[in-house]
């Protein structure tokens, strides 16, 4: 865009490599050398611009907001001519600039990146409206009218049959994305301070034995006997060749 840059570092001869046709210097060589500065770092490292006062005096300085990969940018700024030249830079630079009034204004647009995909709560609200919608029509027209018709009482039996099938569904989920968390953690020793394991492994403990007896029941010849007990079949006794139910 036509702009000699400079960067400025604490350790200007340990950078890595540079763009063509930039520099690197200390802070205070690079404070005196530019006309417009622009501050690349968090805002808890700014205890070190106190010192640079000398060098910041009469000097544009730019505080560059989070980015969220919008070639839209906003200013805020209590100069004008000091706005109108980075207004002037960010245009030849490809981004559309909207003037956004004095310095205190900007901290309303800190909490734009915290916003979550702010054009999609419409759409996002409507497909989950609609895919609760026909969830519930699904269920009353083929579970619960089912049913009905037969007129039976299964308020129970639905309740049970939820809690047993979407309790180890939400359980298999929750515990699977606490092992993608840490897939890799358990191996690095600094996980393991004073020997110790991180919390999410303790956490895990529970579920995955939860998880592993509800595979070994779902094994073929432990369910087939399951299912026959709870249907009422018992053992026959080997005494009088009889066989007992256990319902009655």
């Amino acid at each position: 865009a036509g702009y000699r840059l400079v960067y400025g570092s604490r350790r200007p001869d340990s950078c890595g490599p540079l763009p063509p046709g930039t520099q690197a210097m200390s802070h205070e060589a690079a404070a005196q050398s530019a006309k417009l500065i622009f501050l690349c770092v968090h805002r808890e490292h700014y205890d070190f611009l106190e010192s640079l006062a000398p060098q910041l005096k009469d000097k544009v300085v730019v505080d560059n907001g989070p980015s969220d990969a919008n070639r839209q940018v906003y200013l805020c700024g209590n100069g004008a001519e000091a706005k109108q030249a980075v207004a002037e830079m960010a245009t030849k630079l490809g981004f559309v600039v909207v003037d956004r009034g004095s310095l205190s204004a900007a901290r309303e647009l800190e909490d734009f990146p915290l916003q979550l995909f702010p054009e999609w709560r419409l759409p996002m609200r409507l497909a989950v409206g609609l895919t609760a919608f026909f969830f519930l029509y699904v269920v009353i027209r083929d579970v619960v009218y089912a049913y009905v018709e037969q007129r039976k009482d299964i308020s129970f039996r639905i309740m049970v049959s939820l809690a047993n099938k979407l309790g180890y569904l939400t359980l298999l989920i929750c515990t699977f994305h606490t092992y993608l968390y840490g897939w890799d953690k358990f191996l690095r020793l600094s996980s393991y301070k004073w020997f110790t394991p991180p919390g999410y492994m303790l956490c895990l403990v529970v579920p995955s034995a939860v998880l592993l007896l509800r595979l070994l029941l779902l094994v073929p010849c432990v369910d087939k006997s399951l299912t026959r007990i709870r249907q009422g079949w018992e053992r026959t006794d080997p005494e009088d060749g009889t066989r007992k139910s256990l319902l009655t």
